[in-house]
This record gives C-alpha cells, structure tokens and sequence, in this order.
C-alpha cells in the first residue's frame, strides 16, 4: 500500500537515488522494483529497540540521504532517521515523535473529519503535504514489479506441481496472520475449492506460510477436486508474487495476498470480517468485497470479542462462489 507513494515520488524526484528501507521478510517482495534503486534492511542479529535503532541509523549515515520519510508511525523509525544524521526527517508526529522530525504532520490526519479511517494509500500519500505537492494529484494503484528469477522459481513450481502453463489457476489464501477474527471456515474454502475446479477445470491452489501448513492441510482433505496444497511446498514472498501474477482468481481473506493480487490485476474475491473495510479501501475495481452489516462491526479485534464470529459465518460458500463467477465472465 506504500508503492503510490514511492512511485510519487519517483515522479517529484526523477534524478534522485531512492531508497527503501525495510524489514527483511519483505524484501523480496519489493527485490525487482522500478519505483526505487536500492533496498536496505537489518542485518540478522542487530538488537531491539534502540540499540538496534542507534547501529542501522551509523549504518544509514554512511549513505548521506538528504531527505528521508517514515511512512511508519514507530519511535523506531524516527530514530533511526534522527541517528542517520539525515537532514530533512519526515513523518507524521504522535507517541512522542516530534522532537526527532524536522517536519511532521498531526497524526489525528489518520482519521478523517467523519471519525473514519483513511484509507492507508491515503494516508501515506497525505506526507507529500511536508514538500509541497498535491497528494490527491498522483495515481493511488498499487504497483509490484516481477524480478527474472522469481519467474523462473515459480516456473519450476509450476511444473513440480504437474500443472501446465495453460492450466486455469485459483488461489485460495485462508490464512490472517492478524488474528483469528480475519479466518473464514475451512469447509467453505474447500466448497469455493471444488466449485470453481467443477466449473472451469484447472486446479485450486491453497496459499500459506510457515505455521499454516495444518489449516491448509485440513482444506485439501475436505475437498475433492484437483487441489495443490502449498504447504508442502512453500513459496517465499518474492515468488508468491511471481505465482500471484498467473492467477486467473484469488479468494482470500483481509490479508497481505490480497493487495499483492490487486496491484498485479488480478480479479479478488474479499472475505472481509471484523476490520475496517476503509484501511484498504482503494485498488478495489477488479475485486468482490464480501461483509455483512451486522452492529458489532467493525470491531478491529483480532479475537471475537462476542465469540460468535457473525461476522465471517454470515458469508456462504455459495455468495463466494457466485462473485468468483461474476468476476471471471467480466474478465
């Protein structure tokens, strides 16, 4: 959801070297990208707080920057930017923040005048304000770009699993690393599962990371059409990227898969539960999002606090279905 920013500011510093400093576990998704020329992260081993704040912020020094922007809204990453020495520090103040920026925006900006969450492209787009350019002038699509050998990885992926380049692909991601809340049930995924492989053919594949593989295992025993359960053989993000691309449909939960399917086109069927549909409420054009209106939400809790879980046992297989099959005809 930070790639319009960083394309934005590609185009308001085309000569410039822009570099995107990151975790590690999301470098890969990022390894390959246009929108910048060099990526930086943590080595393994560097300590917490801020220890680790003081040796990556010596280790940035080293590069000079003239201006840097923290898109999050951690004491870290103020920091790290405070201890870089770089010159212009900007970011959204908050949790005592402010003394380390140069400039900075309120942070009461993440809600709007309503009391509403602003959508996250929004609010990161919203710190173009600090060097004078329109936020609302630049193109809020997400945008990912593919490096050669994650195609290539997910080609010999592709043929471990015995599918075909002409195979029809559905991805099912029924994990959420946010909390139990975001889960639809196991038995309804593999009814998506089995529906779209009885209509189209092809092979539905079941998304997940490390400590997923039971749940993706319990899916694949409840289905009975042609299913691949990637947690035998999982892919890291760079090539999750890759396999995403060559979808023709994604059913997922309110998770990261979910954006990475909508900045590269493909058509999403959203199962949104107790969280605010407002965080990601851009890039939607290709995508179903499915939520009923129910009191309780949105709750934003990660655990039903009602412990009733309305909110996801509300929405059917078959409503899955039916907006998978009216997003395959469109597209």
């Amino acid at each position: 959801m930070a790639t319009p920013f960083l394309s934005a500011l590609r185009a308001l510093y085309p000569q410039s070297h822009l570099c995107l400093a990151i975790r590690p576990y999301a470098v890969d998704l990022m390894r390959g990208s246009s929108l910048v020329d060099e990526i930086i992260t943590h080595t393994p081993g560097d300590p917490k707080g801020w220890r680790g704040a003081w040796r990556f912020g010596r280790r940035l020094r080293g590069e000079r920057f003239d201006l840097a922007f923290s898109l999050s809204n951690s004491m870290t990453t103020a920091l790290e930017m405070y201890f870089a020495r770089i010159p212009n520090r900007l970011g959204y103040a908050g949790d005592g923040r402010r003394p380390l920026l140069t400039r900075s925006l309120p942070k009461s900006l993440r809600w709007d005048a309503k009391g509403a969450l602003r959508p996250m492209v929004d609010y990161y787009l919203g710190l173009l304000k600090l060097v004078g350019a329109d936020p609302t002038s630049f193109d809020r699509r997400y945008r990912l770009d593919i490096a050669s050998d994650q195609d290539q990885a997910v080609d010999a992926w592709l043929e471990r699993q015995g599918l075909a380049e002409t195979t029809p692909l559905f991805a099912l991601n029924p994990g959420a690393k946010a909390g139990a809340s975001k889960l639809w049930l196991p038995e309804r995924f593999a009814a998506v599962a089995d529906g779209l492989t009885e209509a189209f053919g092809g092979a539905a594949i079941l998304l997940g990371g490390p400590g997923e593989e039971a749940l993706l295992a319990k899916i694949a025993a409840l289905t009975s059409g042609r299913v691949i359960d990637s947690g035998r053989d999982i892919l890291g993000l760079g090539d999750l990227k890759a396999l995403v691309a060559r979808l023709d449909l994604m059913v997922t939960n309110d998770t990261g898969p979910r954006a990475v399917a909508q900045a590269l086109g493909v058509p999403t069927v959203v199962i949104l539960g107790p969280y605010d549909p407002g965080l990601t409420a851009a890039n939607n054009e290709g995508s179903r999002l499915l939520l009923e209106d129910l009191p309780c939400r949105p709750c934003n809790r990660p655990v039903c606090p009602l412990k009733h879980h309305a909110c996801m046992k509300s929405i059917g297989s078959n409503q899955v279905l039916q907006a998978a099959f009216e997003l395959l005809a469109q597209s």
